[in-house]
């Protein structure tokens, strides 16, 4: 019997979907299809990737995977989080569908996870008081439990099993980005001579940290940023190109009139010189890359909506002993490169060192191929 793999996702389905989940790659080796459920979730907008089926009810969706069920082996992949699964588990394990999860959330929730309790101080006293309160060992092993609400996956892809209660078998494979990393290794510059990146996050106009009552003020953050930008292009001499954020809101005016582009961050990464950020998963591809890094942070930043992102941030600086500067309190960046502290991330976390030679597409369709068997 053929297997049939159906991609899906409780949010409009976006081409960093296509790309984190390995779409394409997947789609070599077997009949696939991308559902968007976030009618569903309502969660629903008109950006939806062209290339997706939209599912509007439950039943529609039951319906879709029993029509298949008798010709297809059908297996789905997702980053739907196991708490979410709720409205759909029931009806995939009624139809005995195995549930496998590809997703890079996890990277960036155990670095905050971990480094949370480091930075403490900058966050409101409720929220100081629930991570102590987290980090407790009976109430830690609740919610740990409780996140999952009984609805593991079957199968969880990824290059460290950060929360072993949410699957009930791990496949280990290369940090998401991998294969992007390797795909930027051949593809030419699109900036004109050597220049710094800065990796953006849009911490004011992202949707998950903007209009918030603890958001960014974005017109000081805009005018902190350019005056820093002026600082390190003085000390270093070259221009800094930005990396936006698909789901950012970039104006060149607020950036001073400097170069963005939105959809390219592992070629750009590729051909610079050292990358600046707060955090992002594609600092990934820069320690891959041996890139300089330093992570740009100041305390109103840690104090906002978007702090626990910062913290990810600050805590991967600190595992990879990158350079660290406060927006507000400039220093001149030295462009240096921790070799054995990148190399022990990359071997701990992002690269199945067994492996190396083989690229994350490969790996996972020799799992699926595996899982289609039984």
């Amino acid at each position: 019997m053929q297997t049939k793999i159906i991609f899906l996702t409780n949010i409009q389905f976006m081409l960093h979907h296509v790309n984190d989940m390995y779409v394409d790659e997947i789609s070599s080796e077997f009949f696939v299809e991308m559902w968007d459920l976030s009618h569903i979730y309502g969660v629903y907008d008109e950006s939806n990737f062209s290339g997706a089926l939209k599912i509007e009810s439950i039943s529609q969706f039951s319906e879709g995977l029993l029509k298949f069920k008798n010709d297809f082996r059908v297996l789905v992949i997702t980053n739907i989080l196991n708490a979410k699964l709720k409205l759909i588990y029931t009806i995939l394990k009624k139809y005995d569908i195995p549930i496998i999860c590809i997703s890079k959330d996890s990277f960036a929730a155990s670095l905050e996870k971990r480094g949370k309790l480091r930075y403490l101080r900058y966050f409101r006293k409720e929220e100081q008081l629930r991570s102590i309160l987290k980090a407790t060992p009976i109430l830690k092993h609740i919610l740990e439990k409780r996140s999952v609400r009984g609805l593991p996956y079957d199968y969880l892809m990824g290059g460290s099993n950060y929360y072993p209660e949410q699957s009930r078998c791990f496949l280990r494979i290369h940090q998401i980005k991998y294969d992007e990393f390797l795909r930027a290794k051949t593809c030419d510059s699109i900036v004109k001579g050597k220049y710094l990146l800065y990796v953006g996050s849009a911490p004011t106009t992202h949707p998950m940290y903007c209009n918030k009552s603890n958001s960014l003020n974005h017109e000081d953050y805009m005018c902190a940023m350019r005056s820093y930008f002026e600082k390190v292009e003085k000390d270093i001499g070259l221009e800094i190109v930005i990396s936006g954020h698909p789901k950012g809101r970039y104006l060149a005016k607020d950036w001073g009139g400097r170069k963005i582009y939105i959809g390219n961050t592992a070629e750009l990464i590729h051909h610079c010189e050292g990358v600046i950020c707060h955090f992002s998963t594609s600092l990934v591809n820069a320690v891959l890359e041996y890139k300089p890094i330093q992570i740009l942070y100041n305390k109103e930043m840690l104090s906002s909506a978007y702090g626990p992102s910062m913290v990810a941030g600050l805590e991967l600086g600190r595992i990879c002993k990158t350079d660290v500067c406060d927006i507000n309190d400039y220093h001149k960046w030295n462009l240096d490169v921790n070799k054995l502290a990148y190399d022990e991330f990359l071997e701990n976390e992002i690269v199945y060192i067994q492996y190396k030679r083989k690229s994350n597409s490969e790996l996972i369709c020799g799992y699926l191929k595996e899982i289609s068997k039984y």
